[in-house]
């Protein structure tokens, strides 16, 4: 996936993905979960575009930029990988490929059929091909079309659902009245196994009311 998205974004030339050593594991992002999890603690959350406004909020000075995405804008590279990618088990250089011990894997935008990788984080690149294993070759991944990995948005269970309704309409309920709509419009399926006898099991495997579902990403 990583090798496919630096060759089609323009403005990425290179992608590092590093594995940190346990017990040292701090990162950027760090704070800014921390600036999240300050901002929860004096907010009210009772549906999920309340987490809109504690994002937004989590840093005043620097605000962090809040994409929402839907189900529509996830791809599926699993089968764009089986079609374009031959693992091999040896580098370039003729070292066998730990997978396990590798610190570090870098992707670059002007080696589009292979990637690098280190076993230490001082030590020399070493390179991968992955589209050719002896006199085997793959075509070149340009203009390859992706398909959505989903083509509708994604149910929640029903005992979830029918939790979410005690929420709203018991006798302890805990969600205000204005949001109750959000919550009896969600997309809900019937569990697997289920006697389709039962009275419990009445409706349709799929119960599709509304279309909410929206999944936020953040960057600073």
């Amino acid at each position: 996936m990583l090798l496919e998205a630096v060759k089609q974004t323009e403005n990425i030339k290179i992608v590092d993905l590093k594995f940190l050593e346990p017990g040292h594991t701090h990162m950027e992002c760090d704070s800014m979960h921390a600036s999240i999890e300050r901002v929860t603690e004096h907010t009210k959350i009772f549906w999920p575009n309340d987490w809109l406004n504690v994002l937004r909020l989590a840093n005043k000075k620097k605000p962090y930029r809040v994409n929402i995405m839907t189900h529509s804008d996830f791809l599926d590279y699993k089968g764009l990988k089986d079609k374009i990618m031959i693992i091999t088990k040896k580098s370039e250089e003729g070292e066998n490929v730990n997978w396990k011990e590798i610190k570090w894997l870098r992707f670059q935008k002007d080696t589009p059929t292979s990637f690098q990788y280190r076993n230490e984080y001082w030590k020399d690149f070493k390179i991968v091909n992955v589209t050719r294993l002896g006199r085997k070759s793959i075509t070149s991944t340009t203009n390859q079309n992706l398909k959505p990995l989903y083509n509708t948005v994604l149910p929640i269970s029903k005992k979830k659902f029918q939790n979410l309704q005690e929420m709203c309409h018991s006798k302890d309920a805990v969600i205000p009245k204005e949001f109750h709509a959000f919550y009896k419009a969600l997309y809900f399926e019937k569990p697997l196994g289920s006697n389709n006898n039962s009275d419990d099991d009445s409706d349709d495997e799929i119960c599709y009311v509304g279309n909410h579902e929206e999944i936020f990403s953040f960057a600073s």
